[in-house]
């Protein structure tokens, strides 16, 4: 018996995840809106970045001066983000580490708040991608680091390609059309969709994710010998990631041309 199309021949050595919108549901920044009383136009450029144009500086630049956020709203946004953390991306991960994947975040988020994520998520830090913001020390907004690659156009395909030196096969999973610049350096990039869904991005992707669950992403990455090591709970969860896909929750975009 053939295997199906989407299953991967060689074993993947590293996952790079977005986390606003894909590991987790929420967007950091417009929480930070909502904190400051500036949503609409916070969330308006947000859409624009995410959907069409992609990052850059003078938009993050925008963003920030709008919401000018301190310390503890930084923090609170951490405690946002595992609290609306994707489903089963516990599980995901988890079953990820045992195969002995490397696993990174590289975000457009801040650093103060996804690094907090991270934590929860038992990432360590040195994994983790994202933009340093200044505050005073009264915990106020100064500034922010405007050499960092993630705020502009090609950032995550900067830091990807980098991280290919060290590890050839990776898998990115992203919601935005920023993410989506990293896919030329990746062995198999997956747009998820399950809580924003990008019409553009779908159309470019290999494959697509749109179900809240990111459990698909297991037989989209893993090689039949990977699988045919899990037993119990994590081949379990394999096999509801499998029976998704056949419910069409995934969706192969470039097969249909």
């Amino acid at each position: 018996m053939s295997a199906p199309f989407w299953q991967l021949a060689e074993p993947l050595d590293a996952f790079v995840f977005d986390c606003d919108g894909t590991l987790s549901t929420i967007e950091g920044i417009d929480e930070l809106a909502m904190l400051n009383n500036t949503a609409s136009a916070v969330k308006e450029l947000t859409a624009q970045a995410m959907n069409t144009t992609g990052i850059n500086i003078g938009l993050y630049a925008q963003r920030l001066s709008l919401t000018r956020p301190t310390a503890e709203q930084l923090d609170a946004v951490g405690d946002l983000y595992f609290k609306n953390k994707t489903k089963d991306i516990l599980a995901v991960l988890q079953i990820l580490r045992f195969l002995g994947k490397q696993v990174f975040i590289l975000s457009a988020g801040i650093q103060r708040s996804v690094s907090a994520f991270a934590k929860r998520l038992d990432i360590e830090d040195q994994h983790v991608f994202a933009v340093d913001v200044f505050l005073d020390e009264q915990g106020y907004y100064k500034g922010f680091d405007e050499n960092c690659p993630l705020v502009y156009p090609d950032g995550k395909s900067r830091v990807v390609e980098k991280l290919k030196n060290y590890y050839p096969r990776i898998c990115h999973v992203g919601d935005g059309m920023n993410d989506f610049t990293a896919q030329e350096f990746s062995t198999r990039f997956v747009g998820y969709g399950g809580a924003y869904y990008r019409p553009q991005l779908e159309e470019n992707c290999e494959c697509y994710i749109k179900t809240a669950s990111l459990l698909p992403l297991l037989p989209l990455t893993l090689t039949a010998s990977e699988v045919n090591s899990l037993d119990g709970l994590a081949l379990d969860f394999y096999e509801q990631g499998c029976a998704m896909l056949q419910d069409h929750w995934v969706k192969f975009p470039q097969r249909a041309h």
